[in-house]
């Protein structure tokens, strides 16, 4: 395995270089700067979940060993979430299907003010973990879809993953501060966020038809 990969070369078909992309063209795209903001939204509560499940679950009375297993259902889900969704996504479409996806997850976050029981939170792991998954594998979709040719994926990905970075450190500790006994705070931050996020998202889908059309 280790002189295969030393040795072979890949034979990509020969094609016409591509201009250079222009980061000033890329930051003044309607479509990419609203992807870029639901980008920061959603992040900042999307990882909500993932850290204080299983607090939120022994606070709420379950047992420790379901609590304690929630991050595995959420992974459990993930398989799922980053399955189907892509495949879907290759038929109708990137932004038809990480749209929804986000509002289902703004959802499923605000779902945690009600007072879940075991099962409850055994759904909500498995569902959100399928749904955080989905969103996190179809934004490289998206960005591809924005781009208008293939030299300028890379910068737009690179631009939109090192902003909503901040957003998803920043969310965690936002969050955190948020947090009382009832969660009540700290659950609404984190789905609206989402929630948000999404309506963004469809102003992103807006602009991009509008830009197609012309």
């Amino acid at each position: 395995m280790l002189v295969a990969n030393l040795i072979m070369r890949p034979r990509y078909p020969k094609v016409r270089s591509a201009s250079k992309p222009s980061l000033r063209s890329i930051l003044s795209d309607p479509p990419y700067i609203f992807f870029v903001g639901a980008g920061v939204f959603v992040m900042l509560g999307l990882f909500y979940p993932v850290f204080y499940l299983q607090l939120y679950s022994i606070k709420r009375g379950i047992p420790q060993k379901i609590a304690f297993d929630t991050i595995s259902f959420i992974n459990a889900g993930g398989v799922i979430g980053r399955l189907i969704p892509n495949f879907l996504a290759g038929h109708i479409g990137s932004f038809n299907v990480i749209t929804p996806v986000t509002f289902l997850a703004a959802s499923c976050i605000l779902v945690m003010l009600a007072n879940l029981n075991s099962a409850g939170i055994v759904a909500i792991s498995l569902l959100y973990g399928g749904l955080n998954a989905a969103f996190v594998s179809m934004t490289p979709a998206v960005l591809a879809d924005l781009s208008s040719n293939r030299s300028e994926i890379g910068l737009r990905m690179g631009l939109w993953f090192t902003i909503t970075a901040a957003a998803a450190l920043a969310g965690q500790p936002l969050s955190g501060m948020l947090i009382h006994s009832d969660f009540r705070w700290s659950t609404v931050f984190a789905g609206v966020c989402m929630f948000m996020g999404g309506c963004i998202l469809i102003l992103s889908r807006y602009h991009l038809l509008k830009k197609l059309r012309t």
